[in-house]
């Protein structure tokens, strides 16, 4: 045999153990297919509750809650929001208390790890500098492991079919709309189609009608209405013309502004918003290629998402270190493209799906 037969036979060997670990891990497991949003939903809330917070008190001149030698430390009001989210997923089963505990438990480990200066430093000073740079390495070694795992930790056949069970919790809870409908049809699809619990929920959902037109639930009302919305600007012009100016905006605003940190000493600061600043425009751009001439709306989307998603959760670090005021007023604008931008993004799965 060969050097390169051995290093097949090696190769081989690895991928059998690491899918034999995932088969373990699924054993005990199930994977979430909803994670990405409240990962997002996390590491966003923790962002900004980590440039809020920061804004807040210089802007108060740093106040002290306590008194007598007492001093109650941020940190804490961000275990017991993180606490707070623990609660709520171990005592509530829908999706909102998963939603709600991603918001919270984020922004509860944003007011923790802001203190991070201190915890690094023998004088626990507050102040210290690389103690941002520190924070901003963290967050991105957080994305780049989930990214990770999210890549490596493949759904199984068993994980389409409990997250079809989930969306059963949504019918008992606000009834049967369509969206709901073709979303578990087409977990199922990727489920065991022998497996007797699949061909019964596969029964279930084909028997149950959407919700009726005389008795709806408000939720089931709203989320219909605003998918039909949705499927009737995207047909018009206007829509896209408008996603394509504020995307080249967004793009030309993220480049130049970088460009404004070019000079002859540029330092750590000045490389990391040129470079993350850069990186978003490029991905800007590229939605807005997608967009016009491929007419591929989901890929320029998730472009247009991952441009906002560089800005939310890197170059808003370096902005911060530049300008605080400019950085609480960036984070809320960004933080409201992302919402949007993750609703179309939605609403065009969902229109896959029900194509498909």
């Amino acid at each position: 045999m060969n050097n390169k037969d051995l290093k097949a036979v090696k190769m081989k060997k690895n991928t059998n153990k690491k899918v034999n670990f995932w088969q373990k891990i699924h054993n005990f497991f199930v994977f979430d297919l909803e994670i990405a949003g409240y990962m997002e939903n996390f590491m966003i809330s923790a962002v900004s509750a980590i440039i809020g917070i920061r804004v807040y008190l210089a802007l108060l001149d740093y106040p002290k809650v306590g008194g007598g030698g007492f001093h109650i430390a941020h940190m804490l009001w961000g275990g017991m929001l993180m606490f707070i989210a623990i609660v709520a997923l171990l005592s509530f089963l829908n999706k909102e208390a998963k939603n709600f505990a991603s918001v919270v438990g984020g922004f509860g480990f944003g007011l923790f790890i802001d203190e991070l200066g201190k915890f690094v430093t023998s004088d626990n000073n507050y102040f210290f500098e690389p103690a941002i740079a520190l924070i901003y390495v963290l967050f991105v070694s957080l994305l780049l492991f989930y990214r990770l795992l999210e890549r490596t930790l493949s759904a199984t056949p068993k994980d389409y079919a409990v997250n079809a069970l989930e969306v059963m919790k949504e019918v008992v809870l606000y009834d049967l709309d369509e969206q709901e409908k073709n979303r578990a049809i087409w977990y199922l699809k990727h489920a065991k189609a022998d497996d007797p619990v699949t061909q019964a929920l596969k029964k279930v959902f084909k028997d149950l009608e959407v919700t009726a037109e005389n008795k709806p639930h408000i939720i089931s009302v709203v989320k219909y209405n605003l998918y039909t919305y949705y499927m009737k600007a995207i047909q018009s012009n206007f829509f896209a013309t408008s996603l394509v100016v504020v995307f080249v905006i967004y793009s030309l605003v993220s480049f130049f502004d970088g460009l404004t940190d070019i000079n002859t000493f540029m330092d750590f600061w000045d490389w990391g918003h040129f470079v993350s600043s850069s990186i978003s425009s490029i991905l800007a751009m590229s939605g807005v290629y997608f967009l016009m001439r491929t007419n591929a709306r989901l890929k320029a989307y998730q472009s247009f998402k991952a441009a906002i998603l560089i800005q939310l959760l890197i170059t808003q670090f370096f902005l911060f270190y530049f300008d605080q005021l400019a950085a609480l007023s960036s984070l809320v604008i960004n933080i409201s493209l992302y919402t949007a931008v993750q609703y179309f993004i939605n609403q065009e799965r969902i229109a896959l799906r029900k194509i498909g």
